[in-house]
């Protein structure tokens, strides 16, 4: 018997009869096939770069730690970094959202952007492995295209390449210090990182 089918059964139980037990235990199961669904249908690393988000303990405000709805998108963002998705992910959701994200989200349409290289996730692991072998507090990740550099916090990049590992990367033509976007409002997987400043 699957866990849907107990599901149904137990559902269909509650109706009769008012049991903690089984409301616990549906609650249990139905967030295990939506994990389930989740990874069937590849979208698990996006739960889990919404969770690396709401679970920043370098976080400054924390009514940004949870996730909520945003025109129809299960939307997260930390003082660094926002993932915005179209497929529902298994995350807590916040009722009221901390903040009005149309701002944020309508300035990519409001700029005009260059393409940047898209890491691959080995390559930034790598770095990430290196700069702590090195001593480094904090790892960076840099373009340098001979007369600007973008640096971002590599830990962030990482956790935006596990969301959508084969987006579109775009920085603000000529402003290293403008927010970098991953791929586009309108795709299934959107994202804002904050660069960093570092020394020329």
């Amino acid at each position: 018997m699957t866990k849907t089918k107990i599901l149904e059964m137990i559902k269909e139980s509650i109706k009769n009869q008012s049991v903690f037990i089984l409301n616990d235990l549906v609650s249990a199961l139905e967030s295990d096939i939506m994990d389930e669904n989740n990874k069937a249908n590849g979208k698990s690393n996006v739960a889990k770069a919404i969770k690396a988000i709401t679970g920043n303990k370098a976080n400054f405000r924390e009514d940004f730690q949870t996730a909520w709805i945003h025109k129809d998108r299960v939307t997260a963002l930390d003082g660094y970094r926002l993932i915005s998705t179209a497929e529902p992910v298994n995350v807590p959701i916040q009722d009221t959202p901390p903040i009005n994200a149309d701002k944020l989200i309508n300035a990519f349409w409001e700029v005009n952007h260059e393409e940047l290289s898209t890491p691959s996730i080995g390559d930034v692991k790598t770095k990430i492995a290196l700069d702590k072998a090195n001593g480094e507090k904090v790892s960076h990740w840099i373009w340098d295209d001979g007369t600007f550099k973008i640096a971002v916090n590599a830990k962030y990049l990482l956790d935006m390449l596990l969301a959508d590992p084969f987006s579109t990367i775009r920085a603000t033509q000529g402003n290293t210090t403008a927010p970098i976007y991953f791929n586009d409002p309108e795709a299934l997987v959107f994202g804002i990182l904050l660069p960093v400043r570092i020394a020329k």
